[in-house]
C-alpha cells in the first residue's frame, strides 16, 4: 500500500485518478505500506508493475512511471486544515508534536518529533526511544511544504546529515515526510499528530 495514503479519505486525494494506492512489490513482508523503497528496480513484468489507483482502476506502468509524485500525491484543493492558508498549507501548520505511524523501530512507529517556529525556520528535535540518538531538524517553508534537513549525533560522537521534506495533509493531522537515504534513494514516511 502507498505509505501516504494510510488514515487519508478519497476527499483528501486531488488526484485520485493518478496517485497510486496499491502497487506489486517483491518484497518478502507481509501486507506492507511504503513509498519508493518498496517500488522492484526492474519491475516484475516486463519492466513495470501493476498498480491500483485510489479511483478504483488498475492497470500496468513501466517503473520509471511509477514515480514518487505518484505516490505522494495527497494533498488536496479543498479548504486548508488548521494552520493553513488559503495558498496552502502555512508553516505554522507544522509547529507540533507528532509522531510516525506504520513501521516500528527508528523513524517509525511511535518515533516522537517537535517542530516550533524559529524566526523564519522551523527547527525541532526527534528522541529515538531505540536508540541513544538525538535528531535535530532545520527547515525552512517553500510551496506549502518544508525542506531542510536533519542531523544525527550518535553516542560516539558522529554526526550523520541527511536532506527531507515535509509535506501537510489538509486535515492538519497527517504530514508525509521523505528523506535522502544515504544510498541516494529517496523513502517516504507518514507522521500524525501526538
Amino acid at each position: 500500500m502507498n505509505w501516504a495514503l494510510l488514515g487519508a479519505a478519497l476527499s483528501d486525494i486531488a488526484s485520485p485518478a493518478e496517485t497510486i494506492l496499491f502497487y506489486e512489490t517483491d518484497t518478502v513482508e507481509d501486507n506492507p505500506a511504503g513509498g519508493m523503497d518498496y517500488v522492484p528496480e526492474g519491475g516484475i513484468h516486463d519492466g513495470g508493475i501493476n498498480v491500483a489507483f485510489a479511483d478504483g482502476h488498475a492497470k500496468w506502468l513501466p517503473v520509471d512511471q511509477v514515480t514518487y509524485d505518484m505516490l505522494g500525491e495527497v494533498l488536496v484543493s479543498e479548504t486548508p486544515g488548521a494552520g493553513a492558508s488559503s495558498s496552502g498549507a502555512g508553516a505554522d501548520g507544522f509547529v507540533g508534536t507528532w509522531e510516525f505511524v506504520g513501521e516500528p523501530g527508528p523513524w517509525g512507529e511511535g518515533a516522537p518529533f517537535n517542530l516550533e517556529r524559529s524566526g523564519n525556520a522551523l527547527v525541532g528535535t526527534a528522541g529515538l526511544p531505540y536508540y541513544e540518538e538525538t535528531i535535530r531538524l532545520q527547515f525552512t517553508f517553500s510551496n506549502g511544504e518544508l525542506k531542510g534537513e536533519s542531523t544525527t549525533t550518535y553516542p560516539d560522537g558522529t554526526t550523520e546529515v541527511m536532506a527531507l521534506r515535509m509535506q501537510l495533509g489538509v486535515s492538519g493531522n497527517l504530514i508525509t515526510v521523505t528523506y535522502l537515504c544515504a544510498n541516494g534513494e529517496w523513502l517516504m514516511r507518514v507522521a500524525k499528530r501526538a
